[in-house]
């Protein structure tokens, strides 16, 4: 078992940012052009924002829901380093992006081995499967056992779905991911003033904490 990195999601203001920075976490995602999200930005925002990331070597990733050609050819050129998708994709999508997948899988039941086969005709630009509850960004964990017989071949995994500094040790002793991910876990109960440092101070100790055995 590996200590795996650490993504924290959903960022919207620049106390978020520095605190991500301060914990030199790995990664850091924006929702972007998903208005239905309370976590959404404006792109040029998120730009703003990406680029002090990026001097810190925090990778950016664009968190987008079934994005547009117009949507993905906007990302491609801020300089994002990822993007994460939910929800579908067309092959006309597929064929724009330039940039690495990390393809965002809802765990429900049996469709994930569905969902494998799905992804196979653009495998060279999928980076990484991320695994979320059924309701992303909800907070909502999922039965980790589902993931056991998803072959990710030489992707990584990202485990995502509330998880917090309550459960994120014994997440990572069961799935062993190469990423955890979190959002709704470090935030402050009232969204709308983004993510608690503490709760990210802590989150990042309980990740660090973790031996590789």
């Amino acid at each position: 078992m590996n200590r795996p990195e650490i993504k924290i999601c959903g960022l919207t203001l620049d106390a978020d940012v520095d605190a991500v920075i301060e914990n030199k976490v790995d990664y850091a995602g924006f929702v972007l052009f998903f208005k239905e999200s309370k976590r959404y930005i404006d792109i040029d925002l998120a730009t703003s924002l990406m680029k002090k990331l990026q001097k810190n070597q925090i990778k950016t990733v664009a968190v987008t829901v079934s994005p547009t050609i117009n949507q993905v050819e906007l990302i491609n050129r801020a300089g994002f380093d990822y993007i994460q998708i939910h929800g579908s994709l067309t092959k006309e999508v597929i064929e724009k992006i330039h940039i690495p997948i990390i393809l965002a899988i809802n765990v429900k039941d049996t469709e994930v081995a569905d969902l494998q086969k799905a992804s196979k005709e653009y495998q060279t630009k999928i980076y990484a499967y991320l695994f979320d509850g059924v309701k992303s960004g909800s907070g909502q964990s999922f039965n980790w056992d589902l993931i056991d017989d998803f072959d990710i071949g030489n992707k990584k995994l990202f485990l995502s779905g509330g998880l917090n500094e309550d459960n994120v040790e014994s997440a990572i002793r069961k799935v062993n991911p190469d990423v955890v991910d979190v959002s709704s876990g470090v935030e402050y109960e009232d969204k709308r003033k983004g993510k608690d440092k503490k709760k990210i101070d802590r989150f990042c100790k309980c990740v660090r904490k973790v031996n590789g055995d």
